[in-house]
């Protein structure tokens, strides 16, 4: 049986390159095919190097490394991916791959539909001589989501934006946790110097992250510390605006034992942003970190399930700064047993019933 996986592009690392991880480990004979790559900045898939194809956008993205500029070649070269002579493909995307052509049996675990031309369209493209692009890209993604012959996707909240923006019914399918890793690197935890006290966030300096929320609310509260753990393309010009504001930190290159001292010392990890899984969550509730997030998100049903958080019903500096005043007044139990439902094996055991055939 001729395997291949297919992912958006491998130019960084987060929560989805740790669930690809351990797909691209599940099947170890597979091919691996992508847009395209940068990998001194996916360090984590150099040891894949030998199995990763890229399409004809590689060259332009090693001279240009702009995701946007590349955008409206996207589609031609995700159809351009040389793959029917597979039995097998399993897609795995926030964004385009979903639309490939092939005459295998083709599995797509998407994350959500397409952000930058969706739900979060005006955080990416908010000038309106964009729209034209927009337009043409969107009626190309919903053709694209028709393709496959089978649809997974991380939650139920993503679930039902699946069904909203593509009339299609996806299988819920939670991304894997490993309790088992995570043990090991909390016995590796490496101290940092770090403020007293703080609260903390994880994940890419993307727009949709909407980190831009979590400045403001920290701007006003000079005396609580916030620390923002992650890199993306927002990073220069959120350090910009915060240049010379003595309480919110940034750090990058941060190793997993050093995240690890990181979230055991934090107060709680924020996540402002309407999440379709939230990783990090995991992350957090493992190292007893409580989480704030807001409502009708990935991550709020995570701490739904295993406690130790709170959930603000709106998106704004108003009602998540709130609960940023009155944290240190509540109590939370986190119930470690329901995050064993994320096990690695659980999760390789589903998905081959879906995808092997």
């Amino acid at each position: 049986m001729k395997r291949a996986i297919v992912y958006d592009w491998i130019d960084t690392f987060g929560g989805a390159e740790r669930l690809l991880g351990i797909i691209f480990g599940a099947y170890p004979t597979a091919d691996i095919y992508t847009l395209f790559t940068r990998f001194e900045r996916a360090r984590w898939a150099v040891q894949y190097r030998s199995r990763i194809y890229t399409s004809y956008l590689q060259p332009l993205y090693s001279l240009c490394q702009s995701k946007p500029l590349l955008t409206p070649f996207m589609p031609r070269a995700t159809e351009s991916l040389p793959l029917d002579a597979y039995d097998e493909v399993l897609s795995v995307t926030s964004s385009f791959v979903k639309g490939i052509n092939t005459k295998a049996h083709h599995v797509s675990y998407v994350f959500t539909p397409t952000r930058f031309l969706w739900d979060q369209k005006q955080l990416y493209q908010p000038h309106k001589l964009f729209s034209p692009l927009i337009d043409a890209l969107r009626k190309w993604d919903v053709v694209a989501a028709t393709k496959p012959n089978t649809m997974l996707t991380l939650s139920h909240f993503s679930q039902k934006a699946i069904k909203r923006t593509y009339g299609r019914n996806a299988k819920v399918l939670y991304p894997p946790f490993s309790t088992t890793y995570f043990t090991a690197v909390k016995q590796r935890a490496r101290k940092i110097n770090m403020p007293p006290q703080y609260f903390l966030f994880v994940g890419r300096l993307e727009p949709y992250k909407r980190v831009d929320i979590l400045l403001k609310i920290f701007k006003e509260r000079p005396a609580m510390h916030l620390v923002i753990v992650g890199t993306g393309t927002q990073e220069r010009m959120l350090k910009k605006i915060t240049y010379g504001v003595s309480n919110i930190h940034f750090f990058s290159n941060i190793t997993d034992e050093e995240l690890a001292y990181i979230y055991q010392k934090a107060t709680a990890t924020i996540l402002p942003q309407y999440e379709d899984f939230g990783y990090v969550t995991l992350e957090s509730l493992f190292f007893d970190t409580p989480v704030i997030t807001v409502s009708e998100s990935g991550a709020a049903e995570i701490v739904k399930m295993c406690g130790g958080g709170i959930v603000s019903t709106k998106q704004t500096v108003h009602a998540i700064g709130g609960i940023v005043d009155i944290f240190h007044t509540l109590s939370y139990t986190i119930n470690h047993r329901k995050i064993e439902m994320f096990d690695r094996e659980v999760f390789l055991k589903k998905l081959r019933t879906e995808f092997e055939k």
